[in-house]
């Protein structure tokens, strides 16, 4: 009986470091065979007078783990034995018992056990065992199981003391019900959207109204630069030579010609009635080509423009007062008719 102990021990220690971790709390059925040894209550003295015996055992069971930890287990338990027992009138026991299953780690699951055994009688027994789980799949298991059972010795005919019994079964454990599934995943609720208020709408700045300057007519140009183009302003007394003092003027000329390529005309020369008539005539006609020759080197196309003097012969205003003789000196631009 020890050597059966210590190889089924062995034996169990090597299949542990194979055993996969094994968790579920369905109901299962199961169903083992192996072998068992046992003695009746009586004093050693040969093995015929104590009556020892080995021989075959099954078991099936059906149980359930109810957490991780605990679970329970009733099972019926079949024992065969040799001849020792046929003393007795005997070949088999039998054993109800029921079992408060402890899985304390993965791989092995101590457990003890109580019930009922029988060779003429039920007799009250129980006892101690281990089994070590072996997951072949979500559904399937092996299962090595060592129990060892006490009960009365009177369990036999004339027996008296305590009997025991040692079985060694291996079997199949199948789990009913749904294997495998996967927890439920955890239901994070999705956050309460904080709702942010819109500022307002800043309101559009308006724009600001553009001030479009009306653009003067050519005729309404002309006639500006011809009020500037007095001959006291471009010359000096009794001169045809354009004055320092002449220089912006003329270049507002030059401007204003540049903005209207198109325009064409005649520079024309006035003076008052000083002097004699031939002389006034020659010194409008030298001033008319002074101004012409100063546009004509700002870049201006000689072929818009010509010259003319006229002396005194086209007064606009009276040669009898000082302020009448100086309007009569003057240049004009006069446009061409299109």
């Amino acid at each position: 009986m020890k050597r059966i102990f210590l190889v089924f021990v062995a034996s169990a220690i090597a299949i542990m470091a194979a055993a996969q971790n094994e968790r579920p709390t369905n109901w299962f059925l199961g169903a083992s065979g192996g072998f068992n040894v046992g003695f009746d209550g009586k004093d050693y003295i040969s093995r015929v007078e104590s009556h020892s015996g080995n021989g075959t055992a099954l078991d099936v069971y059906v149980g359930k783990f109810f957490n991780n930890t605990l679970g329970f287990r009733a099972g019926y338990q079949g024992l065969s034995v040799s001849d020792q027992y046929i003393d007795y009138g005997k070949q088999n026991y039998t054993y109800a018992h029921a079992d408060l299953l402890l899985r304390c780690w993965e791989f092995l699951v101590p457990y003890i056990h109580a019930g009922a055994a029988k060779v003429e009688s039920f007799k009250p027994a129980g006892g101690i065992g281990i089994m070590t789980p072996i997951r072949l799949s979500e559904r399937l298991s092996v299962i090595p199981d060592l129990k060892a059972t006490a009960f009365p010795g009177s369990v036999f005919p004339d027996g008296d003391g305590f009997g025991r019994n040692l079985s060694a079964t291996l079997g199949l454990r199948v789990n009913l019900g749904k294997v495998g599934a996967k927890p439920e995943p955890e239901v994070i609720p999705e956050p309460i959207p904080v709702v942010v208020p819109k500022p307002e709408p800043k309101p559009e700045p308006k724009p600001e109204p553009v001030v479009v300057e009306e653009k003067p007519t050519v005729q309404e140009a002309v006639e500006e630069i011809n009020k500037s183009f007095l001959a006291d302003a471009l010359f000096d007394f009794d001169s045809a030579k354009i004055s320092p003092d002449a220089i912006p003027i003329l270049d507002k000329a030059v401007a204003w010609l540049n903005e209207f390529p198109t325009v064409t005309g005649v520079i024309e020369g006035h003076t008052d009635n000083s002097g004699t008539e031939e002389y006034n005539q020659g010194l409008s006609e030298r001033r008319a080509k002074a101004v012409y020759d100063y546009l004509i080197d700002k870049g201006i196309n000689r072929f818009r423009l010509t010259y003319k003097g006229y002396g005194e012969s086209r007064p606009v205003a009276t040669n009898e007062t000082d302020e009448g003789r100086q309007l009569n000196r003057r240049i004009v631009l006069v446009l061409d008719e299109e």
